[in-house]
């Protein structure tokens, strides 16, 4: 586990020509030997970016900084995936704002 920690702060403190995000989803739920009988299925979700703006709208949606998740699910899967795709910028979000700054055409 040292190693993947080290080579991922590695790769995410390498130079990029534009911000990077980068999401870490577990992919399992812990085992009864960790966390005892009628453990939750949920798995932590991490984002790393170097987007503030993106950041602030994790947190207003439940979100926490650092490592440690909160106690309380924000969902299952499904609520996540929509939440991701109404809170990480895309092709259309990149494309409307770049719009905004030009000048309307008459």
């Amino acid at each position: 586990m040292r190693y993947t920690y080290d080579w991922l702060a590695g790769w995410v403190e390498r130079p990029r020509v534009r911000p990077g995000t980068l999401v870490i989803l577990g992919d399992h739920q812990p085992t009864a030997a960790v966390t005892g009988e009628g453990a939750r299925w949920d798995v932590p979700v991490h984002v790393v970016s170097d987007d503030a703006a993106l950041l602030a709208r994790l947190e207003a949606r439940g979100f926490v900084r650092g490592l440690e998740p909160a106690r309380a699910s924000l969902g299952g899967l499904q609520v996540l995936t929509m939440m991701l795709l109404e809170t990480l910028p895309g092709p259309a979000t990149a494309a409307s704002s770049r719009d905004a700054d030009a000048p309307a055409a008459r």
